[in-house]
């Protein structure tokens, strides 16, 4: 298969910090710090830098490897990126692209991390090694660059083989990581590595295609092209974004993108959240479709904060010495799933343990959109009627809500079924957004960041409603679906009875005055409404949420001239809502 590829990005670049090839072993001693306010090494560490791996085609790649001074076998935990290990490449917590480093402490690392990726100072002083692979094609390793998929897990595997394999390990290897890091432990425990023993996905998608790039039909290739811009290597690049010119539908190429996750055996540790804009859905599905032992933690926060939470590292370690070590420390008696349920204006609900998720004793119900009262009703009104919006400014939108008499959770995955019509156009793109309002009327967001600033909690609410961009993403609106309508067929083999999935393989325009029926799946949520609070489901033209990080842009508005949402009578529109009820 032919795969489109661009240059990889010069080395000499400042912003690449980069490190030339230099095989060596160095001694970092206990106390020493790498930056200023970093944390201090707690204890001796052996770095063996530029260590070669060997691939099954002969490539040879580069990994750090950061052990403690010992003479006894380690357990090994590989982090395996394209950004670039030790401290290279342009993605770091420091860098002012990320505001006040999304709220994590500098003095909580030590510096020597790679980005979203175990720290040795921690994990060294608990007895284990960390290799830090730079992939295929990355800085100094050969080859060309793999943009994630099962190739890139064939890699990872031949790496795990060969580190487990080191007089220093003790045969059993684990992954870890947030993101690009997470994405890979799916590919790559689906090749079954002898030595792999346990993984821990942090928030990583498993669908570049629907969850990425051409997530509810609608293409939006900025997050991918922002990445593929700060891929350093001296090879080509694997261009996602030209092969979706190349490969407009979902077929064999988009289908290597996406791990075959009933293959894995190993335990996993998964973590997720509802807010992430890019993996929550993703990470929830796959850990809903393993079939080896698991375990999930839902939380309420950032990812990037949660994977470095003290909290969060020590609930890891024990995992990783059950498995790793052997150690008979009680995991095993750890509740499977584990969830925050959000209640924006209250208190959250944090490390609920539940039996699934969604819980067995969440119960599906319709609400059915009226366009004559702008209500989400309990039975579907009689008589017909069509809300719409003209496609010209930012507030234009409309919005059904629906008041609860009785404390209720929304929790497990909402979807929406229905009628629209496009007015100058023969296509439509839209997004649905479920919003919580506090018994004055006003919406209430969930605050996922504190970016490290005192007094957040009213600080940065003041900063959102003045519009400065920088704390954009600290705030979570509540669950978002969208569609493409001309995208709307449902893959009967993806989807499940409670989680519709577009097929993406055809394109059907809509013809002049023409009604269809279309199913808009909402990403997973799980949030709390008070007795007189209410639900909003609100439908615009353009996104609700800022894009993936601070310096994108969102999607451009698809031309029209208005959008229609008819309801009641033969148009029985309607949001079907997971409820469980005090």
């Amino acid at each position: 298969m032919d795969v489109d590829t661009i240059q990889g990005k010069s080395f000499s670049d400042p912003a690449a910090r980069y490190k030339p090839l230099n095989p060596r072993r160095e001694i970092l001693k206990e106390g020493t710090v790498k930056q200023r306010g970093a944390l201090p090494l707690p204890c001796d560490i052996v770095v063996d830098n530029d260590v070669a791996i060997p691939l099954r085609d002969g490539v040879t790649i580069y990994a750090d490897i950061y052990r403690p001074v010992t003479e006894e076998k380690l357990p090994l935990i590989l982090s395996w990126a394209i950004f670039g290990k030790g401290g290279t490449g342009f993605f770091y917590l420091d860098n002012p692209v990320f505001p006040r480093r999304f709220g994590v402490p500098k003095g909580a690392l030590s510096g020597y991390e790679s980005w979203e990726a175990p720290d040795p100072a921690f994990w060294c002083t608990q007895g284990y090694a960390v290799a830090q692979v730079d992939a295929r094609g990355v800085f100094n390793s050969e080859g060309n660059v793999k943009y994630q998929g099962a190739s890139e897990g064939e890699d990872a595997h031949d790496a795990i083989e060969f580190l487990g394999s080191q007089p220093w390990c003790n045969g059993r290897v684990a992954m870890t990581g947030n993101s690009w890091l997470a994405i890979q432990q799916w590919h790559t425990a689906a090749t079954a590595p002898k030595h792999l023993a346990a993984i821990a996905p942090w928030e990583g998608l498993n669908d570049l295609l629907r969850d990425v790039i051409c997530r509810g039909g609608i293409i939006d290739t900025e997050f991918a092209a922002a990445v593929l811009n700060e891929v350093y290597s001296q090879g080509q690049v694997e261009n996602p974004v030209g092969m979706l010119t190349m490969h407009p539908h979902d077929d064999e190429y988009w289908r290597t993108k996406r791990a075959d996750i009933e293959r894995i055996s190993v335990p996993a540790y998964v973590v997720a959240s509802y807010a992430n804009i890019l993996h929550s859905d993703g990470t929830i599905d796959s850990w809903r479709r393993l079939k080896s032992e698991k375990w999930i933690r839902i939380h309420n926060s950032h990812e990037w904060p949660d994977y470095y939470e003290p909290e969060s590292v020590k609930d890891l370690l024990r995992f990783f010495d059950h498995y790793l070590k052997l150690e008979n420390n009680g995991w095993e008696t750890t509740p499977p799933v584990r969830l925050a349920v959000l209640d924006p204006g209250h208190v959250d609900d944090v490390n609920r343990v539940e039996d699934a998720f969604p819980p067995s004793r969440a119960e599906d119900k319709n609400f059915f959109l009226s366009a004559g009262s702008m209500s989400l009703e309990a039975e579907c009104p009689d008589t017909h009627s069509c809300a719409a919006y003209e496609i010209k400014g930012e507030d234009d939108f409309v919005a059904f809500t629906h008041k609860f008499e009785r404390t209720t959770e929304v929790i497990g995955y909402p979807r929406a079924k229905l009628f629209v019509e496009a007015v100058g156009n023969d296509d439509m793109d839209f997004f649905v957004t479920l919003k919580k309002l506090n018994k004055r009327g006003k919406v209430v967001k969930h605050q996922v960041l504190t970016l490290g600033l005192p007094m957040s909690r009213k600080l940065l609410p003041f900063l959102e409603r003045r519009g400065v961009k920088a704390v954009a993403d600290a705030f979570y609106p509540g669950a978002e679906g969208m569609l493409r309508v001309s995208r709307r067929e449902l893959d009967s083999k993806l989807s499940t009875s409670d989680r519709p999935v577009l097929s993406l393989a055809r394109v059907q325009k809509l013809k002049s005055s023409e009604i269809v029926e279309v199913t808009v799946p909402i990403w997973p949520i799980a949030m709390r409404w008070h007795r007189g609070e209410s639900l909003q489901m609100a439908i615009s033209a353009r996104r609700q949420r800022p894009p993936a990080l601070p310096f994108l842009k969102l999607p451009p508005i698809q031309e029209g001239i208005a959008h229609k949402f008819h309801t009641g009578g033969d148009t029985p529109s309607r949001i079907i809502l997971p409820l469980i009820e005090d």
